[in-house]
């Protein structure tokens, strides 16, 4: 098991877009071959842009489950 968090910014003359997520995941191996994994946590995503009249304003943000396959 691990546990991972991640955080971006970017601002450029305020611009604004950033996001952060804090996961944890599990690896199961299968085979000698392969690796099975699986994640989960939760993301937040934000941007606002704004040029002259025009804005843009966005929120997202929830929990998540990935899997993946390594070989």
């Amino acid at each position: 098991p691990n546990i991972s968090a991640r955080v971006n910014w970017w601002d450029y003359e305020s611009l604004k877009t950033w996001d952060w997520e804090v996961s944890t995941a599990v690896d199961i191996p299968v085979n000698p071959l392969w690796t099975w994994s699986m994640n989960g946590g939760y993301r937040m995503w934000y941007v606002k842009t704004k040029r002259d009249h025009d804005q843009v304003d966005m929120t997202r943000g929830g929990f998540f489950v990935e899997t993946s396959v390594r070989f």
